[in-house]
C-alpha cells in the first residue's frame, strides 16, 4: 500500500486520498509519514449498514430493508469479507459522487 501511495502522491501531489478501513488505526501507522510530509491522506472507519442506508441510487427503501434483514446471516458466511469489500467500494463511490 505504501508504494502505491508513493506513486499517487509523486504523480499527483495535490491528490486527496481517503483509505476506508476498520482495521487501520487513524494514528501511529506507516501512513503518518505522508501526512507529516504535507500530503492530503485520511483514514476513515466505515459502517457498512450506515453506507447502505445512505445510498440513494441503487436501492429503493423496501429493497434496502430486505437486504439489511438478510445481512445478519450473510456476515457469518466464510467469504463475506470479499462481498463486503466489493459492496463498500460501490457504496463509497456512490456516496462520494463517483457513480452516476
Amino acid at each position: 500500500i505504501v508504494t502505491s501511495l508513493e506513486a499517487v502522491f509523486f504523480f499527483h501531489p495535490n491528490a486527496k486520498v481517503i483509505i476506508y478501513s476498520n482495521s487501520i488505526p487513524k494514528r501511529d501507522t506507516m501512513f503518518d509519514i505522508f501526512v507529516e510530509a504535507g500530503y492530503d491522506l485520511d483514514i476513515k472507519n466505515y459502517s457498512f449498514t450506515g453506507l447502505l442506508k445512505s445510498t440513494t441510487q441503487f436501492l429503493e427503501d423496501d429493497q434496502r430493508q430486505l437486504f439489511l434483514k438478510r445481512l445478519e446471516s450473510q456476515v457469518k458466511q466464510q467469504h463475506w469479507w470479499v462481498h463486503e469489500a466489493d459492496l463498500v467500494r460501490l457504496l463509497i463511490l456512490e456516496q462520494r459522487g463517483g457513480v452516476m
